[in-house]
């Protein structure tokens, strides 16, 4: 149960901050789409600068990064549109409600 709680918990906090930068920016400029782009940048932006740190801090007895980067490289674009389309509907249907 306590592996749950320590994988569940980030993953929400990460979302939840999406949202919030989100809502931010809607409430700043009035677009949805622009809102749902800076907000699903988060995620990505973060797991870029994960792996940037991680290539910069390898030493020369580490084993090489092989599959790890083209992962890097196919996750980003998608945790960016899951971030962004989460990102528009959570906007796109608080401003329905107002």
């Amino acid at each position: 149960m306590q592996l749950y709680f320590s994988i569940l918990g980030p993953l929400i906090g990460l979302f939840l901050a999406t949202l919030m930068l989100a809502f931010l920016v809607h409430r700043k400029t009035g677009r949805i789409w622009v809102a749902a782009l800076a907000g699903g940048s988060i995620i990505p932006g973060i797991a870029l600068l994960d792996g940037l740190i991680w290539l910069n801090d390898m030493a020369v007895d580490d084993p090489p990064p092989g599959m790890i980067l083209p992962g890097y490289a196919v996750g980003i674009p998608i945790a960016f549109v899951i971030c962004s389309s989460a990102c528009f509907l959570t906007l796109h249907v608080m401003s329905r409600r107002n």
